[in-house]
């Protein structure tokens, strides 16, 4: 499935949008909107995260598990990789 970066973040909480924007690339936090609602939100967040190769894969991984991980491979990852957690 390809990955939909917009509706994961659309359906996040906005103020954990920040968070994970500010633990993944934090030269690009001041560089967006945040008044920006739902799937314009996320677009200007992966066009934001896709500048950077870290943290595009990291959001690439997010949304991954946000979308096929198990309860159990999402400890996984998040014990195994610190900076994601």
């Amino acid at each position: 499935m390809a990955v939909d970066i917009p509706r994961l973040i659309a359906a996040a909480d906005k103020r954990l949008v920040q968070q994970l924007i500010e633990k993944i690339a934090p030269d690009c936090l001041g560089n967006n909107d945040w008044n920006l609602k739902g799937r314009d939100l996320g677009r200007v967040v992966e066009a934001i995260a896709s500048v950077s190769s870290p943290a595009w894969a990291k959001l690439q991984k997010i949304n991954n598990l946000a979308r096929h991980g198990t309860s159990g491979a999402i400890r996984s990852v998040l014990y195994h990789d610190r900076p994601l957690r």
